[in-house]
């Protein structure tokens, strides 16, 4: 239809506009990404020696991205099988080995069984460790956005990444 112009707008269909009608179109991405957060447990002979700090630095991430790239294809394949995985398409956007931050891609259809993988992640390079979700966005623009990124609770004292307890909450 025309959207202008002095002509009369159409609706899908042929059907005329009425006014005060609002039409909407939704798009269904097809692909989403993840942020992904590696936290990494500190060597024992590190934490036996830092005991009495009750705030330890995380300890750093010097994995190669295709070892994190194995890690997380062999969560998946042991959650769902071979012909399981196959069928969970992603792949590695972007590695940064020194911060631990993965961006992964992935369909929609693929988002819940993705992430469940991630979760059961507990060695990465022969070293253990956990793998946070910390944002996921329907495009790159979005994941980039601080309003869609920020949580709280990743930036407080002992948050996330900090450490292997994490704060918990009595009720």
């Amino acid at each position: 239809g025309s959207l202008g112009g002095g002509g009369a707008m159409l609706a899908p269909g042929g059907a005329s506009l009425t006014p005060g009608k609002v039409w909407t179109r939704q798009v269904r991405p097809t692909r989403c990404y993840f942020r992904v957060q590696a936290a990494f447990e500190a060597p024992a002979a590190a934490s036996a020696s830092s005991a009495s700090a009750s705030s330890a630095a995380p300890a750093s991430c010097a994995v190669e991205p295709a070892v994190f790239e194995a890690a997380v294809a062999s969560s998946l394949q042991a959650a769902f099988g071979v012909s399981g995985a196959a069928q969970n398409s992603w792949s590695l956007v972007s590695f940064d080995s020194g911060q631990g931050q993965a961006v992964l891609r992935a369909r929609p259809e693929a988002l819940a069984k993705l992430r469940m993988a991630l979760t059961l992640v507990t060695r990465c390079g022969g070293r253990r460790c956990r793998l946070d979700v910390t944002a996921v966005a329907p495009n790159l623009a979005a994941l980039a956005c601080s309003r869609v990124t920020e949580e709280p609770w990743l930036a407080e004292e002992g948050g996330a990444g900090e450490g292997w307890e994490d704060p918990v909450t009595e009720i």
